[in-house]
């Protein structure tokens, strides 16, 4: 195996393009792979390139660190050149040293000095867009995107008949009420049902709902000072969670 640092010049504006190369055989062909000089390729094409070899090196950690020293920030800044990032980008770390790359990072994360995703240790992730709209405008772009494309359910076959499949619609028949009320009846006298033992108001199907003319205890924000019915509903989109706070 070679472990190489090269030059391919374009023969027709004198550009060059330096980087490493490994490889078993040094009449392989191969004169880079940055987007400029891939560009320029596709442009002049191969035949009117040449590669010189600059350096041979003992390892591909010791090939990068030598392009490192030919593709720096001067050879990088000067536009006669292809190469837009500076050499030795991509060495390859040894697992000594991503370990201690990732304690730094933790040590950091847990003093309060790094960040994760945008936010430091114990701060709130709020979302972005959160509280917004989209303007009418963007709801027309994003309409106008989508048209064409079809749905990734359509023309899906899931092999399963759909749950009405030759059934009558329209109102329930007496026999399928009555069922129904039977069916709920032997639910609720089974042993450990909540409701079991208990007095029920009647109805056409002969039982009701167990809260049929009580009235659900309501919640007012102190944030919107709006009236919500029901806990539930309260905890999750008012209180603490309440729009208005962001």
């Amino acid at each position: 195996m070679f472990y190489i640092v090269y030059e391919t010049t374009n023969l027709i504006n004198g550009k060059k393009y330096r980087g490493y190369h490994t490889t078993d055989n040094l009449d392989d062909g191969y004169m880079g792979s940055g987007t400029a000089i891939m560009k320029a390729f596709d442009k002049y094409g191969h035949e009117n390139f040449k590669r010189e070899i600059l350096e041979f090196c003992d390892s591909i950690e010791h090939a990068l660190e030598r392009e490192s020293f030919y593709v720096n920030d001067e050879w990088v800044r000067d536009k006669s050149n292809y190469n837009l990032v500076k050499g030795g980008r991509c060495l390859v770390l040894s697992e000594e040293s991503k370990e201690k790359i990732s304690k730094t990072q933790k040590e950091k994360y847990q003093a309060g000095e790094f960040k994760v995703f945008g936010y430091l240790k114990g701060e709130k992730r709020i979302p972005t867009f959160k509280g917004k709209t989209h303007s009418e405008e963007s709801r027309e772009k994003m309409s106008e995107s989508k048209k064409g494309i079809p749905s990734p359910m359509k023309g899906v076959k899931t092999g399963k008949p759909a749950w009405n499949t030759g059934k009558e619609t329209g109102p329930l028949s007496e026999a399928h009420r009555e069922a129904i009320g039977k069916s709920i009846s032997d639910k609720i006298a089974r042993d450990g049902h909540h409701l079991k033992g208990k007095k029920l108001a009647m109805n056409y199907n002969g039982r009701t709902a167990p809260n049929k003319g009580t009235t659900a205890p309501r919640y007012t924000c102190p944030h919107c000072n709006k009236s919500i019915g029901g806990k539930s509903n309260f905890e999750r989109w008012h209180g603490d969670n309440c729009k208005s706070l962001y």
